[in-house]
């Protein structure tokens, strides 16, 4: 990969970093996934800049250029990322699907108090 080619992308991560750093700050981000991010950003420099390890994650994958290998290793990552964020999607609309029927049942309990309430009064 060209010197203009690792340079670009060490300035997108330290940019990406930036802005995960200002999503935490702001707290739109929590602080496990801003840790997750950095590392992440952290591990893509070191792969960028690290020539000699793409080259024998190429040869070892089979692909011909370390750009196939970068890619394939950001398609992996961001399956991984889709699978994680879709099992946290299903525990949380399990966790409010159950909250949801837990106030309808409270609510359906205040009803009947509020009726039966109003019978003994009338």
């Amino acid at each position: 990969m060209s010197i203009r080619g690792q340079l670009f992308i060490v300035a997108v991560s330290v940019l990406l970093i930036i802005f995960v750093l200002d999503a935490l700050r702001r707290k739109r981000l929590n602080e496990d996934y801003c840790l997750w991010w950095i590392c992440i950003m952290i591990a893509t420099d070191f792969l960028v800049l690290n020539q000699r390890l793409v080259m024998k994650i190429t040869h070892f994958i089979g692909a011909l250029v370390p750009i196939s290998t970068l890619t394939l290793l950001s398609l992996i990552f961001i399956g991984a990322i889709l699978i994680y964020f879709s099992m946290k999607i299903s525990v949380l609309t399990n966790q409010m699907k159950e909250t949801i029927q837990a106030i309808a049942l409270q609510k359906k309990e205040i009803d009947d108090m509020r009726s039966t309430f109003q019978e003994k009064r009338a």
